[in-house]
């Protein structure tokens, strides 16, 4: 029996399934599993889908206007899998369309769905892919962000303005932060995990010693990986006591300068700021998305493009 099944909706539990059934024998199979033919095009039909060991689903057929047939199925993850059986062949959802399922900002989703769509834009100079592909990947996995500084220097104020809610407990008292506290946000359309931090000071109280010493081991060579640490301290020479490749933010600071933020009183301003200098920091563009570009997805999506003979040569 020549026939394809694709999923459709995302690979995962959900309320509803939709699975496209297509090839030349799409409607035996129909008959198959519900012992009647496909309805006529833009019709839908309420089918019980039956196998050899009983009733599978009760499912809603519709047949599209190019006679590919939908199987709208309950959600249940096994019971698309024993469907997926019953085929010959099926396919599972493409990378761009695993891309858009996974996709964290409105950018990124609207760059795997050019990619699933289709682009016909001449492939560009092999430097122009390779750096939409960096960029690509800023976009699909989120960037891990350290704040660090010394105690009480207000970065569990920042980190709550860059999440947008009271994720962090803030107080005036020095040791508040005595673990990580983790929490993905946004930069515009870049995805970010913020990690707070213990502020770093001496201390006699073992929780809290145990917070900073997770700070440094972080900070340390060969320790868990961090793509970009923000020094949090308003001093007036902060930027003094910040560790080598960190980027100081002095806080409480009314100051027009780049790195100065007050983001108890300017939250919005707090996330612009940052956002520009993370943008600066890594070169990236403030809006990636252009739509209709072809964006490789992966290196393997890059190595095809370069085999295929139709990237322009570099000028």
């Amino acid at each position: 029996m020549k026939v394809t099944l694709r999923e459709l909706t995302a690979p995962q539990r959900g309320a509803v399934a939709v699975v496209e059934v297509c090839g030349e024998d799409a409607a035996r199979f129909v008959v198959e599993l519900s012992g009647k033919p496909p309805p006529p095009p833009g019709q839908f039909a309420l089918r019980n889908l039956r196998t050899s060991q009983g009733l599978l689903d009760e499912a809603l057929v519709v047949t599209r206007s190019d006679g590919v047939v939908e199987l709208h199925l309950h959600g249940g993850e096994s019971l698309v899998a024993q469907l997926f059986a019953l085929a010959p062949s099926g396919a599972a959802p493409s990378a761009p369309m695993q891309a858009l399922i996974a996709a964290r900002t409105d950018s990124a989703a609207r760059i795997a769905l050019d990619q699933h769509l289709g682009v016909d834009e001449v492939l560009p100079s092999e430097p122009v892919l390779r750096e939409r592909l960096r960029c690509w990947q800023r976009l699909s996995t989120p960037a891990r962000i350290l704040l660090s500084g010394p105690v009480n220097a207000g970065k569990s104020t920042l980190f709550t303005a860059l999440v947008g809610s009271e994720r962090a407990l803030v107080s005036p008292l020095p040791g508040t932060t005595r673990d990580l506290v983790r929490e993905e946000a946004r930069l515009g359309p870049w995805p970010v995990l913020l990690i707070d931090s213990a502020g770093l000071r001496a201390t006699n109280e073992s929780v809290e010693q145990a917070g900073q010493e997770r700070v440094r081991e972080l900070l340390a060579e060969g320790g868990t990986q961090i793509d970009w640490v923000l020094w949090v301290d308003p001093r007036a020479d902060g930027g003094r006591n910040a560790p080598p490749g960190a980027v100081w933010i002095r806080s409480q600071s009314d100051s027009s300068a780049a790195n100065a933020v007050q983001a108890l009183e300017q939250p919005e301003q707090a996330r612009a700021r940052i956002r520009a200098l993370f943008e600066a920091s890594f070169a990236l563009p403030s809006e990636p998305w252009q739509p209709g570009s072809f964006v490789p997805l992966s290196e393997s999506d890059l190595r095809r493009a370069l085999d295929s003979g139709k990237v322009r040569a570099r000028s």
